[in-house]
């Protein structure tokens, strides 16, 4: 009867993580998409906010700040995304919106107290994106706010 109930429990949790895991994956595909709709119903069904993908180890916050959604990056940052989670090669959101040109949320993500001068383990910084990729307004507002 123990021997049973044993079984029960591990069946229960890894389905409980395979499915918190898979509803992860959702959240970073419908934020990439700019899927506001989507984003939201995965938030609200509690869905970790903060969860890591199996690619770089990017939050979903990462992932949208650099294509440009920014009413998704709003929300994410609403339900709490941590705005200086780092990727497995120490890539920030901030970097990613830099380095694409993203000027409104390079402005939300400051807004939020995204840390400036945090490098990468390649040793760049949102500002060193943005001035090699010539994105001359995010680099006066990453300068305003402090960038060495």
């Amino acid at each position: 009867m123990i021997k049973a109930k044993w079984w029960i429990l591990v069946v229960t949790l890894a389905v409980f993580f395979v499915s918190s895991f898979a509803k992860a994956g959702e959240l970073h595909d419908a934020a990439e998409r700019g899927d506001v709709n989507r984003v939201k119903q995965l938030l609200n069904a509690g869905v970790d906010v903060n969860a890591k993908n199996n690619d770089y180890g990017s939050t979903a916050l990462i992932v949208t700040s650099t294509v440009g959604h920014t009413e998704v990056v709003k929300i994410l940052l609403e339900k709490g995304a941590d705005v200086n989670s780092e990727n497995k090669y120490g890539d920030t959101a901030l970097m990613g919106a830099a380095a694409a040109g993203q000027t409104k949320i390079v402005k939300a993500l400051l807004q939020k107290g995204a840390n400036v001068n945090t490098k990468n383990k390649y040793g760049w910084s949102a500002l060193m994106m943005a001035v090699k990729k010539g994105h001359t307004e995010v680099v006066n507002l990453l300068k305003q706010a402090g960038a060495k």
